[in-house]
């Protein structure tokens, strides 16, 4: 595979950074801009660099045919149950979601 390149502009580093700083604030993101902008490549860049001892990273990606079954498997399939109806990501570690 070949390595992914993102060069930086102003508004790549400034996502990045907001992005940072609302997954330190345990905030949800949500990057809204044209085609083209860079937000799927600024995101997927943070989260690779992103520690993999403490986070998991799931991606889902959807089409029209995806439906509410396909996501509750897919999220199923990355946490763990704890108690009674309380789920979450194994013990230590965060679950960061890219929808």
């Amino acid at each position: 595979a070949l390595p992914i390149f993102l060069v930086p502009t102003v508004d790549t580093v400034r996502y990045s950074y907001l992005l940072g700083l609302m997954i330190e604030m345990k905030n949800p993101v949500l990057f809204v801009g044209e085609s083209g902008t860079a937000k799927t490549a600024t995101i997927q860049n943070y989260l690779s660099r992103m520690d993999s001892e403490s986070n998991l990273q799931l991606t889902i990606n959807f089409s029209s045919r995806t439906m509410s079954l396909d996501v509750q498997r897919t999220l199923e399939d990355n946490i763990d149950k704890r108690t009674g109806k309380i789920y979450g990501p194994p013990a230590g570690k965060r679950l960061i979601c890219f929808i």
